[in-house]
C-alpha cells in the first residue's frame, strides 16, 4: 500500500477525459483519444517534471497518430524558456495535453523536429485555441524549441557517426521574434509563411555553419 506521503507527492495534477474513438484518417480533425492523467514524480531527478500516469494518443491533421506511453515524463510547459521572457499569453490551466505529448515527441525524437512543431499546432487547435493563437505557440516553439537530426541523417553520416544523439536549441536571441510574433497575430499568416519568416531570421539554426535540411 503507498504511504502518505507517496499519495502526497504523487498528486494527480490534470485528469482531463477526451472521447475514444479509432486513429483518424487524413483529413479529419485533429483529437485526442484516451484520458490524460498526470503526475507529480517522487524522484529527484524528475524533479519540475511530470509523469504519464496512463498512456493517451493524439491524432494529428495528417491521420498520423502520437501516443504518450505510461510512464513518459514531461515539462508539461506550452513555451520553450528562451521564448518566456517575451510576455506571450497562454491559454488558462496549468497543464496542456499539447504540451505533454509535444514534450514526450521531444524526447523520443523518432521524427523530425518540423514535424513534431506542425502537431503540436494541430495539438493546440484541438484543445480549442484560436488559429492566430496557436501559431504563436507554434512559432514560439519553432524558435525556441529543441531541435534535432534523426538517427540516420546525412549530419550523421557525415560528422556525427559516433554521436548517441544530436540534439540542440538555435540562437534567437538576436532574431526579431517578437516582431515576427505581433505579424503572426495581426495577419494570421500560413505556417509555411511562418516557417520562411523565422527561417529567415534565424541565421544559425543549427550546430554547423551550414543550413540544416528540411
Amino acid at each position: 500500500m503507498p504511504t502518505a506521503s507517496r499519495i502526497a507527492r504523487c498528486l494527480t495534477v490534470a485528469i482531463l477525459a477526451v472521447g475514444a474513438g479509432p486513429a483518424g484518417s487524413a483529413g479529419d480533425a485533429p483529437a485526442f483519444r484516451g484520458r490524460v492523467l498526470l503526475e507529480i514524480p517522487d524522484e529527484p531527478e524528475a524533479s519540475g517534471r511530470l509523469r504519464v500516469a496512463e498512456e493517451f494518443s493524439f491524432i494529428d491533421s495528417g491521420g498520423a497518430v502520437w501516443t504518450a506511453p505510461r510512464g513518459a515524463l514531461a515539462q508539461g510547459s506550452l513555451l520553450p524558456r528562451p521564448m518566456q521572457h517575451l510576455g506571450i499569453p497562454v491559454p488558462e490551466g496549468p497543464v496542456r495535453k499539447a504540451a505533454v505529448i509535444r514534450d514526450v515527441a521531444v524526447e523520443a525524437r523518432t521524427e523530425p523536429w518540423r514535424k513534431v512543431a506542425r502537431m503540436f499546432f494541430d495539438a493546440n487547435v484541438a484543445e480549442m485555441v484560436s488559429e492566430p493563437e496557436a501559431k504563436v505557440l507554434y512559432a514560439a516553439w519553432y524558435a525556441g524549441g529543441t531541435r534535432w537530426e534523426p538517427r540516420g541523417s546525412s549530419c550523421f553520416r557525415s560528422c556525427h557517426i559516433a554521436a548517441s544523439a544530436l540534439a540542440w536549441q538555435v540562437d534567437a536571441s538576436s532574431a526579431p521574434v517578437a516582431g515576427i510574433l505581433d505579424w503572426i497575430w495581426r495577419d494570421n499568416p500560413s505556417l509555411d509563411a511562418i516557417d520562411q519568416r523565422l527561417d529567415d531570421a534565424i541565421t544559425r539554426p543549427g550546430p554547423h555553419l551550414f543550413a540544416q535540411p528540411r
